[in-house]
């Protein structure tokens, strides 16, 4: 059946126009200023020789689709990521150019400005972590030349890795003082805490209702919600 239908593709394409190279849709239509999300390009035409830039900005880890494995999508379909905006926020055009021909989607892709540093959306893993274990995070501004991270009262900054821009970042998980659940903290090169903000006291085992000051119990965490990670089984 498949054999049968791709020539009557062809030719229902024909019929309809759809001729020459043609850049329609992106998906997903947002992401960070940092770059680094994935999408996915549809129209026709598409060439081996294919290009893509948003923004001015060539699209990164450009694939197609494999023959064998999805026919029907060669010459339908772009796959890759976002390169970080150099010029902020805001729609960017993004364009297509592909054996002698090029197509505009104006206004098609828009970066969004990360809302923090260190803002951090995932990490994996969070749970049974060991010293020496790499752990990743995704997010937006994380920008690893200018920010260390520290874990719990663990006494030492801990400098990250760039997977993808500022928007993904690892780095070695360092021993704190015991087991348990300990916050994540970005540091700048003057050792101030820049993440979370407002600057809470990591160092306190997360999920502490004892105030380290005064001893009371039924304190607010005022690190809550921020990233922390479970060491051992606790």
């Amino acid at each position: 059946m498949l054999k049968h239908s791709l020539p009557l593709a062809a030719l229902a394409l024909a019929s309809c126009g759809m001729q020459g190279m043609d850049a329609v849709s992106i998906r997903p239509i947002y992401g960070w200023v940092d770059g680094c999300t994935d999408v996915k390009i549809g129209g026709h035409g598409f060439g081996d020789d294919v290009s893509v830039t948003i923004g001015g900005n060539p699209l990164q880890n450009l694939t197609l689709p494999d023959p064998a494995e999805d026919p029907l999508d060669v010459g339908f379909v772009i796959y890759g990521t976002t390169p970080p905006s150099t010029d902020g926020k805001g729609a960017h055009d993004v364009v297509v150019t592909s054996g002698g021909e090029t197509d505009t989607i104006t206004d098609g892709f828009y970066y969004v400005e990360c809302p923090a540093v260190g803002y951090v959306e995932a990490a994996s893993p969070t749970e049974g972590v060991s010293p020496g274990d790499t752990i990743t995070m995704m997010g937006c501004g994380m920008d690893a030349s200018a920010y260390t991270v520290r874990v719990g009262d663990a006494k030492s900054d801990v400098p990250l890795t760039s997977v993808c821009s500022s928007a993904t970042v690892t780095f070695t998980a360092p021993a704190p003082s015991s087991d348990g659940t300990w916050y994540v903290g970005f540091f700048d090169s003057a050792g101030n805490q820049v993440s979370p903000d407002p600057a809470c006291d990591i160092t306190q085992p997360a999920g502490s209702i004892t105030n380290p000051d005064t001893g009371d119990t039924g304190w607010v965490d005022p690190c809550a919600g921020a990233l922390a990670i479970t060491y051992g089984g606790a």
